[in-house]
């Protein structure tokens, strides 16, 4: 696939005589996959993915009627805040998944709540997988369906302490605003649980080169914490734990959501945890035993949490349309309505219902590895 195809936003449409306007437009549900074509990894594809089962799912309710498709907005379109512009002033786009991470849902906040026309043109934005606690109560018009990162940091400190009933860690963190808060979080739910910090390690943005996780891994040899608390990506984290096998220390790492790529190395490390909001192969609904067989025979992999969380989204967008019909402002209302005056939306990674500021009121798991 050109890899401009991933950087769309995508839409789905509504055809007349399924969620019409009643002027004869056409109505487009946009699906945001924000995928940056210098990050590493398959982020984008697997949203694509996740939106597309949920095109499926939504037309199989139908009856088999194409009301629901996948469209891409113009394939030179990558940046997050220009993608959000295009699909906001389409007419008939009523809503949107994504943007993917929090520093395009920061970007594109304002686009989506429409500040440059005071609001008249507006449209919800739902994004499956940004995690900054500085979203939350951004404006109006943004929602998330995963918990923040305070929430994350203080899940794995339980986690830590309880399940795994480790006392003394090494903090390990990404010098970036989500690294620093996701370590203040844990350290301080950590020694509130009389957990003890042997140290706090800022990890500079670049680092990669072998030499300098070599230094980091004979300090932490050093110190023999219990465990290694991460707050960061997968690559550098495995690059750390080599380092350390090198010296012939094998110490368990936890982290948050951005180490699900630890299971692409799950054979060689399977000490590893990480927040994760959906397993595919620990399903408990029958929703998402039917999401993770069509995934499967559609793709030929199983699908990762952001494929999970991009269907959710789009699902509860696409139940939204079918309630109140394609106006924006209705639509957005139902969202926020969800768990307060409506039911909870029971989604494959949990159930869905916002708070005041847009947040969405469930736990995450911490997920083992799987060999």
């Amino acid at each position: 696939m050109h890899r401009h195809a991933l950087t769309a936003l995508l839409g789905l449409t509504v055809f007349v005589g399924g969620c019409s306007n009643g002027k004869g437009v056409i109505q487009e549900l946009g699906i945001g996959a924000a995928y940056n074509p210098r990050e590493e990894g398959n982020a984008g594809t697997a949203l694509m993915y996740g939106a597309q089962i949920a095109v499926n799912f939504l037309n199989a309710e139908d009856g088999g009627q194409a009301t629901f498709r996948v469209i891409s907005a113009p394939p030179d379109l990558e940046d997050p805040i220009t993608i959000a512009n295009h699909l906001r002033d389409d007419p008939n786009v009523i809503g949107v998944v994504g943007p993917r991470t929090s520093g395009e849902a920061y970007a594109a906040a304002g686009v989506y709540s429409d500040q440059e026309h005071a609001g008249r043109n507006a449209v919800v934005a739902i994004s499956p997988t940004a995690t900054s606690p500085g979203l939350s109560g951004l404006n109006r018009w943004v929602f998330r369906i995963v918990p923040n990162d305070n929430q994350n940091a203080k899940t794995v400190a339980r986690f830590v302490l309880d399940t795994l009933r480790l006392k003394r860690a090494s903090v390990v963190y990404k010098s970036s605003s989500y690294g620093r808060d996701f370590a203040k979080v844990f350290i301080e739910s950590f020694h509130a649980g009389n957990g003890t910090v042997v140290s706090r390690i800022p990890l500079p943005f670049s680092v990669r080169d072998s030499l300098t996780m070599a230094v980091y891994a004979a300090y932490l040899k050093k110190l023999n914490p219990d465990v290694i608390v991460f707050a960061g990506d997968a690559l550098p984290a495995v690059q750390l734990l080599r380092a350390l096998k090198t010296l012939g220390v094998t110490i368990p790492i936890v982290g948050g959501d951005d180490l699900a790529g630890m299971e692409a190395h799950a054979a060689e490390f399977s000490s590893s945890w990480y927040v994760s909001y959906f397993n595919s192969r620990e399903v408990a609904s029958p929703l998402g035993n039917e999401f993770v067989k069509a995934y499967v025979a559609a793709f030929k992999m199983e699908p990762d949490q952001r494929a999970a969380m991009a269907f959710d989204a789009a699902m509860l967008i696409g139940r939204a349309a079918r309630a109140v019909g394609p106006d924006r402002a209705k639509i957005r209302d139902y969202i926020e309505s969800v768990g307060k005056d409506l039911p909870a939306y029971e989604g494959i990674g949990g159930p869905l219902a916002f708070d005041a500021r847009h947040d969405v009121q469930k736990s995450a798991l911490i997920k083992r590895v799987d060999r």
